[in-house]
This record gives C-alpha cells, sequence and structure tokens, in this order.
C-alpha cells in the first residue's frame, strides 16, 4: 500500500549543490528522493547541466578584471533564445557541478536524474511540468560538444566526513538518514519511502 511517511529530518548540506546518489540507477534514485529533493534537485541538475553547455560550448567573455588582475567571465551563447533559456554558469567549481562535465558518461547518468526526476514530479503533483523542465529540456539533452569521452565515475560525496563512503550510494544513504532534525518533516508523496530509509528510522527508536 502507498502511503506518506513523515520522517523528522534536516539536510544540512544541500544548501549550494549536490547529487543525492542513492541508487545506481537514474529512475531508481529519483523515486528515493523525498519530496522535497524531488522539487530543489531538479533546478540543482538543471544547474549543473546548464553550467557544463557554458562552460564546454559557450564563447568566455571578461565583463571585470579587479585590482587584483583577477578576471570574471561570463558565458555566452550566440544563439539568443538558448542564451536567455539555459541557466547561467553557477557554483561552477563546486566538485558536483566539475564532475557534471568531466566526461560524456558523467553528463548523461546526471541528465537522465534530471529526466527521471521530472517524471517523479510529475507524478507526485500533477501532470505539470517542473518549469526547469520546459526551459531547459530542448538544450541539454544532448551532451556538450567539447566534453571528454571518459568512464563514468560515482559523485563526490558533498556532506559531513562522518556520512563519507568508499561507496557513494553507501554515502548518500548514510546522509539521508543521518541529518535528522525536529524541524523538519520530510514526505514522499504517493510513494513509500526507501525501505532502507524506514529500517533506519525504525531501528533508532
Amino acid at each position: 500500500m502507498i502511503f506518506t511517511l513523515f520522517i523528522l529530518s534536516h539536510f544540512q548540506g544541500d544548501a549550494t549543490m549536490n547529487i543525492f546518489y542513492l541508487h545506481q540507477d537514474p529512475a531508481t534514485a529519483a523515486v528515493m528522493h523525498n519530496d522535497k529533493h524531488v522539487v530543489k534537485m531538479i533546478l540543482e541538475t538543471g544547474q549543473m547541466l546548464s553550467a557544463a553547455h557554458r562552460i564546454l560550448d559557450a564563447k568566455q567573455v571578461v565583463v571585470k578584471i579587479n585590482k587584483n588582475g583577477n578576471k570574471k567571465i561570463k558565458y555566452e551563447f550566440e544563439n539568443e533564445q538558448k542564451e536567455r533559456d539555459v541557466y547561467k554558469a553557477a557554483y561552477i567549481n563546486h566538485p558536483c557541478t566539475v564532475w557534471c562535465r568531466q566526461t560524456k558518461a558523467n553528463y548523461n547518468w546526471l541528465y537522465n536524474l534530471f529526466v527521471e526526476l521530472c517524471k517523479e514530479y510529475n507524478y507526485r503533483y500533477g501532470n505539470t511540468p517542473h518549469k526547469s523542465q520546459v526551459r531547459l529540456t530542448e538544450y541539454i539533452k544532448h551532451p556538450p560538444v567539447n566534453i571528454p569521452d571518459g568512464p563514468f565515475e560515482q559523485p563526490p560525496q558533498a556532506m559531513p566526513d562522518q556520512y563519507k563512503d568508499p561507496d557513494s550510494v553507501t554515502a548518500y544513504r548514510n546522509y539521508y538518514i543521518g541529518e535528522k532534525n525536529y524541524g523538519n518533516l520530510p514526505r514522499w508523496t504517493k510513494r513509500n519511502p526507501p525501505e532502507w530509509f524506514i529500517f533506519a528510522n525504525t531501528n533508532d527508536k
């Protein structure tokens, strides 16, 4: 039976960027995201995928040089519609954003997660697509032209050290389980929470 379960939880490390690598399969990982992250991570994955296209394929324009000689770079597309729609390059040195553009395999995995999160959003909240899906899909559905080939590597672990593990799936599940706080009530609308999450919280009681 599908039900909605509230769990006391708080995720401290998702204030900037993250990739919740809860399963090797992007579709399964998307279903395991709680409601807050289904909404939030569509935007964040869209930002990371957009940054990959801007950094690798767009024209670099120097917009400012400070007194120390450091340059501020802007990445611009010649196509005006693409320039308006694709998100600006943000958090470009964050480990997750760097990981996304390191290889085509990494990019494709994250794009597939984006697609599956959009499906999950539509399933949980109705048939109105997420704004990022409407705005970005045409431009990010293919990898950047200049992205390197290479093998898939598991995403970096953007979390406190106590949750880290050689296996990123284990680490992100640890993170989901461990970051609990009585101020927040995550939920999985129309879904059961992941079994590993229920089991861990049941054993904590």
